[in-house]
């Protein structure tokens, strides 16, 4: 560690550069404007991942060892681009702390395998973590963004059971098509009854047209949800209005895509989500005990009359206390995507201690313990 980075490090500041959050936005968005014209393809895609402070501890080849902050640019599932500045050796040892939506700060470790002047005293760095990480789980991404962390996807490696409901003949073939070089199976459904039906049979992933005829795409979620069908839903679809925005910003979907059908953001899609399982959709293939089922059942009410009145009296520690225990019950009778819709209402909960940015994901959740009771 050379006296200047111990300088700026005891000094206190944000990241090594010293930079104001202004004028890292502004460095942040010239070199995404001059990376802009690049043609290179990653298998991993970088997704952006502004952060004025992240905590590294730098390995050098030396043996010496020192705490930073660095500021980060973006982040994939395999490595980590983040501003410095001094310049580092390739093969530098990182070991950072990224937070994490529900385990707070997560250590992951890497290693430096680029390391770029970019100007002054800024060196952009570039490293490959030691094992992939679900970058999902870090960057909680708008669902609105096709925003997939494979960039490059080999189509003979994807596998499973699709449900594709879509009324459109026509859209059906488009997607069967797509996929014909792959090992998916594709079970189409015209309407959401009959997809409902398909999906209880067991199924890997779920893609629907959000126009349905005999409900809409929410409605069909919701549907799959409290018959405890926990598996992938996407949203494709030509409709662009603010009740297809705010179904899949509530995420009642995991992403959505946006048709015509691009083949590469189908298949990024389906590497992202399609997770084969062996004839079961109940998460891990759990066993649950049915006694311990029926006996909760009164819990899900009671959690369900709690949270109502706190969103009614816009109690925000009431709702957050009643979502903790709710999302526990969830977990031991295996409603895994209820404990997961539960973790980003208390992430929202948390961050603003304000029930009107998360009401609408109450009133959801609220509306899915109704149904388990």
């Amino acid at each position: 560690m050379s006296a200047h980075e111990r300088k700026i490090d005891q000094a206190g500041r944000q990241n090594t550069l010293g930079l104001s959050l202004t004028k890292l936005e502004s460095i942040l968005d010239k070199l995404e404007k001059e990376s802009d014209g690049e043609s290179i393809r990653r298998d991993d895609a970088r997704w952006p991942f502004r952060q004025p402070s992240i905590g590294v501890t730098l390995i050098h080849p030396g043996g010496s060892q020192v705490d930073v902050h660095m500021a980060c640019r973006n982040l994939s599932r395999g490595g980590a681009g983040l501003l410095h500045s001094t310049f580092l050796y390739n093969g530098t040892r990182c070991i950072f702390s990224l937070p994490h939506h529900e385990r707070g700060m997560v250590t992951v470790e890497g290693e430096v395998v680029r390391c770029q002047h970019r100007e002054g005293m800024i060196h952009e760095i570039g490293v490959r973590f030691d094992a992939p990480i679900d970058l999902r789980a870090f960057t909680n991404p708008n669902p609105l963004s096709q925003l997939f962390s494979a960039e490059r996807v080999d189509a003979s490696t994807l596998e499973g059971t699709l449900l594709y409901v879509d009324p459109s003949e026509e859209d059906r073939d488009v997607l069967t098509s797509c996929l014909k070089d792959t090992g998916v199976y594709v079970v189409p459904a015209t309407t959401a009854k009959e997809g409902l039906d398909l999906a209880k049979k067991g199924v890997d992933m779920i893609i629907a047209e959000f126009a349905l005829d005999d409900m809409s795409g929410a409605e069909f979620v919701v549907q799959l949800r409290s018959e405890n069908i926990s598996k992938p839903v996407l949203f494709l679809t030509h409709d662009m209005s603010d009740r297809v925005t705010n179904a899949v910003n509530r995420r009642m979907a995991q992403a959505m895509i946006r048709k015509p059908i691009v083949e590469e953001t189908l298949f990024a899609a389906l590497a992202e989500f399609l997770h084969p399982s062996v004839g079961t959709d109940a998460p891990g293939s759990r066993v649950v005990d049915p006694q311990l089922v029926e006996a909760l059942k009164p819990e899900f009410a009671r959690c369900a009359r709690q949270i109502d009145t706190a969103v009614r009296n816009n109690k925000p520690m009431e709702a957050i206390s009643s979502c903790h225990v709710l999302q526990q019950i969830a977990s031991l009778v295996g409603l895994s995507r209820m404990s997961e819709n539960i973790a980003v209402v208390l992430v929202g909960l948390s961050e603003t201690m304000e029930i009107e940015p998360v009401a609408d994901d109450l009133r959801f959740i609220i509306e899915e313990c109704r149904r388990a009771a």
